[in-house]
């Protein structure tokens, strides 16, 4: 088995369950998502309320239905991997808890967009006019964005996190890549760092991924790295 790093996370790559916690915590983000748009709400006419609830609905189906895909993907990746030794941060990260605080406002920031966006439609004469059809395409995007969030903060795998498991690299939650295929070296412009190229289809990916001293020091003990004079 590998031996654990002091990096920010070292902890297994499982498949999360959703636990009573978990709960709350969702409850609570929908709480301050929705309070500063109560008034509206109460004030709305029944036409009004109705548009804002099918838009909301149409947010929720495709960001579950991302969540649902990036679920499957996860699910795969995690069984390939094997233990996790360590995280790196393709970005500097000065603080364990700025990748946190990051993922948590772009989540709050993007559903709270959402909400507002569906109560845009609220005033509109025609239920399917334009507006609300070209709508869609915002709905996807959004969606998407909101359900990357909610599963980087549901699996503990923060914006510009790479994973580093005892046979290879998950990158972007779900994507996994073994050390055979990717070619390692340290770089010569940042100190501390590694440069991992990553295959993608036909090409190659590089990568600057942030690493602690343990994290550098198990991967020049598996031979992925040669040791630095």
């Amino acid at each position: 088995m590998p031996e654990d790093t002091e990096s920010f996370d070292d902890s297994s790559p499982e498949v999360r369950q959703f636990s009573m916690m978990d709960l709350f915590a969702i409850t609570t983000i929908l709480a301050l998502i929705l309070a500063p748009f109560a008034t509206l709400i109460r004030s709305m006419d029944s036409d009004g309320l109705e548009r804002v609830i099918l838009m909301l609905a149409v947010h929720l189906l495709i960001a579950v239905g991302f969540g649902v895909y990036q679920f499957r993907n996860r699910m795969n990746a995690v069984g390939d991997s094997g233990d996790r030794v360590g995280v790196g941060y393709i970005s500097e990260v000065q603080s364990p808890y700025w990748p946190q605080l990051k993922c948590g406002v772009m989540f709050l920031g993007l559903a709270f967009f959402q909400v507002g966006l569906c109560m845009s439609f609220a005033s509109q004469d025609s239920l399917f006019d334009d507006l609300f059809l070209s709508s869609i395409v915002f709905a996807i995007q959004l969606g998407w964005a909101t359900s990357w969030s909610f599963c980087q903060w549901f699996w503990r795998v923060y914006p510009g996190g790479v994973e580093f498991c005892e046979h290879g690299l998950i990158l972007q939650l779900a994507r996994f890549e073994r050390f055979e295929e990717i070619d390692f070296r340290h770089s010569t412009l940042y100190p501390g760092r590694i440069v991992a190229v990553v295959p993608q289809g036909n090409l190659k990916n590089t990568i600057v991924i942030q690493v602690n001293a343990s994290l550098m020091q198990y991967m020049v003990r598996r031979g992925f790295l040669s040791p630095l004079a």
